[in-house]
């Protein structure tokens, strides 16, 4: 993550130069962090919309150095970077040079765009490595289109949640809301915090559930 997000952007290395180039995926390498896992269905549904109409979407991709296998590496798009291998075929991409910080910031943009779920634990991750790199959370805002309590709750996630907890909000067995209220207890009360709101929440209903991922749990009638 370090070697990832090295340098600091600036305003120049903001504007992007892009080109449409017909690339073989073999030259691509898959994007090194990972916002979203592979979804076998939509890869599935998505093989059956190129074998019939071919690629109706360029992916990005950014020149990479340095490396003997690959030319390219996918910023967005690995869904379709994946179908384009298993069916040896060229793919549509937008060529655009960028730098590390860029690259990561641009692929949580455009997947927020498209609605598509961005694991909330690597967002964090990111804008933690940015912020110890003296990034302004405005600079990250921007960057992004989302509000300083977005980048704020996701950093804070990541740096104060209890490691067993953040595993499973990346598999999305605990919304963002609850691991947000839990980050904010002692690491080792949020163990106990959790299973005390699993055990009550299927009871409750979804509003009030809410109210409880704030409550402290030994004055909460709905939890304590």
């Amino acid at each position: 993550m370090k070697q990832l997000l090295s340098d600091k952007m600036t305003e120049n290395n903001l504007k992007t130069k892009e080109n449409i180039k017909m690339i073989h995926p073999s030259k691509i390498r898959p994007a090194k962090i990972r916002l979203r896992k592979l979804d076998l269905t939509a890869l599935e549904d998505l093989a059956k919309s190129v074998d019939e109409v071919g690629f109706l979407q360029n992916i990005i991709v950014r020149p990479i150095e340095k490396d003997e296998e690959y030319e390219f590496e996918c910023v967005f798009g690995n869904h379709r970077l994946a179908v384009a291998n298993s069916r040896d075929k060229l793919i549509p991409c937008a060529v655009r040079k960028l730098d590390n910080n860029h690259s990561c910031l641009m692929a949580i943009s455009e997947n927020i765009q498209r609605n598509n779920f961005v694991d909330p634990v690597v967002e964090g991750e990111i804008f933690s490595e940015l912020c110890s790199k003296n990034w302004k959370i405005t600079d990250i805002t921007k960057a992004i289109g989302k509000s300083s309590g977005y980048v704020i709750s996701r950093k804070n996630i990541f740096e104060k949640l209890h490691p067993k907890l953040l595993k499973k909000l990346s598999d999305k067995a605990i919304p963002v809301e609850m691991a947000e209220a839990i980050s904010s207890y002692p690491l080792n009360e949020q163990l106990d915090f959790h299973e005390r709101i699993k055990q009550q929440r299927d009871s409750l209903k979804t509003h009030d559930a809410k109210k409880c991922y704030h409550c402290c749990p030994i004055h909460c009638p709905k939890i304590g």
